[in-house]
């Protein structure tokens, strides 16, 4: 029967024998499909876990951007002259 299941001589099957290589075909092709379903939805998860895991990667590599450009830079307000020490403090010079 297992020359039959690769298809050799099935001329010399009988009907009932054609019919149960037919099943058993169509269990293996079963299974066969349903380790293929496994193994690709184990291939979608560790995809979907690669995909989070590079995400916040990329979160934290702009955060770590974000961090460094505040420290490297002054306020706003430090760099601009203070209102309080604006032109009041000037004295007028006299020519004598």
């Amino acid at each position: 029967m297992n020359r039959h299941i690769l298809g050799e001589a099935p001329s010399s099957l009988t009907f009932k024998e054609l019919k149960n290589l037919e099943g058993r075909l169509e269990k293996g092709i079963c299974r066969i499909r349903s380790k293929k379903e496994v193994e690709l939805q184990n291939d979608n998860m560790y995809l979907r876990a690669k995909i989070a895991e590079n995400e916040r990667a990329q979160e934290q590599s702009n955060q770590l951007m974000q961090d460094s450009y505040n420290r490297n830079f002054l306020p706003l307000n430090l760099v601009e002259p203070s209102n309080g020490y604006s032109n009041q403090d000037q004295t007028a010079l006299q020519l004598v």
